[in-house]
């Protein structure tokens, strides 16, 4: 879901030794095509990171760099939303089997994540891909051990960060797109459907945790050991300065929230103008859409943002 803090949780998590993050890598292939910036500065078809990489992964399948476009566009098509119930598994998995295309697709995607590994030796590599049809996709790779972070924030506070929140001071290509209150809900609580279908049909072989984002930003250092605790991933340690500053290392994300390029070291705190700045009327109507979803992720219908209770020992939601 856009600005749901994956970019910031994906770039904490990264900051640890061993751990690398790569941004958004379900739209690599739109920023090959387009030449957007990678966060070093370089375009990413020229990033001294990006470029061996790609050419390892299109030399694997007998690819050229101008197939960058329709490979996203192919890759565009697989992981639209409406396909999660097939790609996550379940009963309407056994009338629809990936095509040979569709299975192409991800195995290049996994290739990607393999050549990462190899060029960093990172053991784990942290994906802040939004979209949930593209974790219900990799979750059936059999070259990669996937995990899957069900990120959730405020509705409210999403709709007020994509309407109003709009990056104007950024180049044209880097602005994420701005939505109105209304459209914003009902996206979030589709995003949100998803990504729980997802979880629930991969449980059995993928590991899942659900992190609330005003969580994290509240008691960042304890939720981001409860996220390695709950998947697996053995690590203990991250840079923090202090409580709320974290110093993150270099990356290398070809697509992502335009905070990407912000300072490296980083304070984790919530934003939480929306209580205040978003209209009263856009807030009823994105409390009726989302209100059963808010209920469940223990948000409340009035008053501010919710933050860290401690007396819940850092749990995270269970999926």
């Amino acid at each position: 879901m856009l600005r749901s803090g994956s970019t910031l949780l994906a770039a904490a998590l990264a900051a640890a030794e061993g751990v690398v993050t790569v941004g958004e890598t379900h739209m690599l292939w739109a920023a090959v095509a387009d030449g957007r910036p990678c966060t070093c500065g370089e375009p990413v078809v020229t990033c001294p990171f990006w470029k061996p990489i790609l050419a390892s992964v299109l030399d694997e399948y007998g690819l050229q760099i101008e197939s960058a476009r329709e490979l996203h566009r192919k890759f565009l098509r697989l992981v639209r939303i409406r396909r999660v119930p097939w790609l996550a598994g379940g009963r309407l998995a056994e009338y629809r089997r990936l095509s040979a295309d569709e299975s192409l697709l991800a195995d290049i995607a996994a290739s990607i994540y393999q050549a990462v590994a190899h060029a960093t030796n990172a053991r784990i590599i942290v994906d802040a891909s939004k979209n949930p049809a593209y974790p219900a996709l990799m979750g059936s790779a059999r070259t990669v051990r996937f995990c899957g972070i069900h990120l959730v924030r405020d509705p409210r506070a999403v709709a007020y960060s994509e309407h109003y929140r709009f990056h104007r001071n950024m180049p044209e290509p880097l602005r994420a797109p701005s939505r109105p209150p209304w459209k914003s809900a009902v996206w979030w609580s589709i995003y949100n459907l998803a990504t729980e279908w997802t979880a629930r049909h991969q449980q059995a072989t993928t590991p899942w945790t659900r992190v609330r984002y005003e969580d994290f930003v509240a008691a960042p250092e304890k939720v981001l050991t409860n996220i390695s605790l709950d998947l697996g991933l053995d690590i203990d340690a991250w840079p923090f300065d202090s409580p709320d500053v974290i110093r993150l290392g270099v990356s290398h994300e070809p697509s992502g929230n335009p905070s990407r390029f912000e300072a490296k070291l980083r304070t984790i705190a919530l934003r939480s103008e929306w209580v205040t700045a978003l209209p009263p009327r856009q807030r009823r109507i994105v409390n009726a859409i989302t209100w059963p979803q808010l209920r469940r992720y223990h948000y409340p219908l009035r008053g501010g943002p919710v933050g860290y209770n401690p007396s819940n020992g850092a749990k995270n939601l269970p999926v």
